[in-house]
């Protein structure tokens, strides 16, 4: 298949760039957190992150996420 590119669209790109620029930080963030704590302390903490923002969503917001959400975290 080919491949079509449309018209440039300012306000699209700017919503990417946002997005990979916040996630080019979160893995410098990450990464030099390794400084701080050693290997299997910081694979914990990544892992329980997740279930800890739901958790304040929930008591924040009183939003629960959908089942399949809830299952794949769970």
């Amino acid at each position: 298949g080919v491949i079509r590119i449309g018209v440039f669209n300012p306000q699209h790109f700017r919503r990417v760039f946002i997005v990979a620029a916040v996630f080019q930080a979160k893995l410098v963030l990450d990464m030099s957190a390794l400084v701080l704590v050693n290997i299997p302390m910081y694979g914990i903490l990544k892992s329980s992150t997740t279930p800890f923002v739901m958790l304040l969503d929930y008591m924040l917001r009183a939003r629960v996420p959908a089942s399949r959400v809830q299952m794949a975290v769970w």
